[in-house]
């Protein structure tokens, strides 16, 4: 505008780029401009998958080798479109953590639903958004009991522990240092007692 003003004549060149040309110069200029996060990248490549561009296009305009890419595309489908725009760009969430977001999800259903709607998850930063999803969808642990064996005088003498899988026991040798090794000594036959029990 300011060169018409002033009447002077202005060298152009125009060039008639073919549509994969212009994803590619859009992505390299995206590349320039800011430094996309992994999702972010994903799902820009998905989405023209989806309008035919061809990978060959895509690996260019995205600077990444074919392998890259298709583990890209691969995480972009297998996260609801939906639960990545409620995430946000996430920019310090890489490759991992997002393919075992993927993983989590078939196993749990609609709880990414639940996730994004809970109070405080919209005034989160995206980084803290995909981790309280991801929290969500991760396995509950189980709660561990404690239960502490006492002696006679208060000693604490065995603390045990009760978790999904595992009884622990810790026998506290300063109370009753022999004590250990008569139990180690004593398990065959109150397992063969428990046995003989079982039985009946």
């Amino acid at each position: 505008e300011a060169l018409q003003r002033l009447g002077r004549p202005v060298k152009a060149i125009v060039k008639h780029l073919s549509d994969e040309q212009l994803v590619v110069a859009q992505g390299r200029e995206n590349l320039e401009r800011r430094d996309l996060s992994f999702i972010e990248r994903a799902l820009f490549a998905a989405r023209l998958e989806d309008h035919g561009f061809a990978r060959s296009a895509l690996t260019a305009a995205l600077a990444v080798h074919k392998g890259n890419l298709s583990t890209m595309i691969t995480v972009a489908r297998s996260v609801p479109e939906e639960l990545i725009v409620a995430i946000g760009p996430a920019p310090k969430v890489g490759r991992p953590r997002w393919e075992q977001l993927a993983e989590l999800l078939p196993k749990t259903g609609d709880r990414w639903r639940q996730a994004i709607v809970s109070p405080g998850f919209d005034a989160l930063e995206s980084d803290s958004r995909f981790a309280r999803a991801l929290k969500a969808l991760s396995p509950r642990q189980a709660k561990k009991t404690k239960q502490v064996i006492k002696s006679d005088t208060g000693a604490p003498l065995v603390q045990i522990v009760q978790g999904k899988d595992r009884l622990q026991f810790t026998i506290e040798e300063k109370s009753a240092p022999a004590f250990g090794s008569y139990l180690i000594e004593q398990l065959p036959e109150i397992y063969a007692a428990f046995r003989r029990r079982a039985d009946v």
